[in-house]
């Protein structure tokens, strides 16, 4: 899985955002995309993310309703 740095979640906090990482989660890095788009959807958060399954989810379903596709191109 590719996850987010937790440096970033860090750096969004100190803007004042109220970030939930998914180490911060029961299920840290096991926690499935259907329950990061249920706690989206009921928290009324983005999810930001590098992973393309969000964007087909978001694109066919509206789930999660927000959501913050990252790309780093060729690096």
């Amino acid at each position: 899985m590719r996850r987010l740095p937790y440096l970033l979640a860090d750096v969004l906090r100190q803007k004042g955002y109220a970030v939930i990482h998914t180490d911060d989660l029961p299920g840290k890095d096991e926690t499935s995309d259907t329950e990061i788009q249920h706690l989206a959807t009921i928290d009324n958060r983005f999810v930001i993310t590098k992973d393309s399954d969000f964007q087909d989810s978001y694109l066919l379903f509206k789930r999660p309703p927000r959501l913050l596709l990252l790309t780093t191109g060729n690096i």
